[in-house]
């Protein structure tokens, strides 16, 4: 491999905190990301989404995060099926 590839392929393996940050702190980027949100029926409330994006921003694995939202939401709605 070439110098400049190794590079590349080094920069993939590591979070953009630049991008997560500046994702976190501009109101239009925010806006647009709570509305695809809900566009798409994420299931999450706008406090758990900005949970969320700050668990991105701090590093945290967003597959690990994914997989752990998901869980968590199927386990809540499989308990409020299970009181009616």
């Amino acid at each position: 491999m070439t110098q400049q590839s190794d590079r590349d392929i080094n920069k993939a393996d590591v979070p953009n905190e630049k991008v997560n940050s500046f994702v976190h702190k501009s109101p239009v980027m925010r806006i647009a990301i709570f509305g695809m949100s809900e566009l798409i029926n994420t299931r999450l409330s706008d406090e758990a989404l900005e949970i969320c994006l700050e668990l991105l921003e701090l590093g945290v694995h967003p597959k690990a995060l994914a997989d752990v939202v998901l869980h968590t939401l199927d386990m809540k709605e499989k308990h409020a099926a299970g009181q009616h």
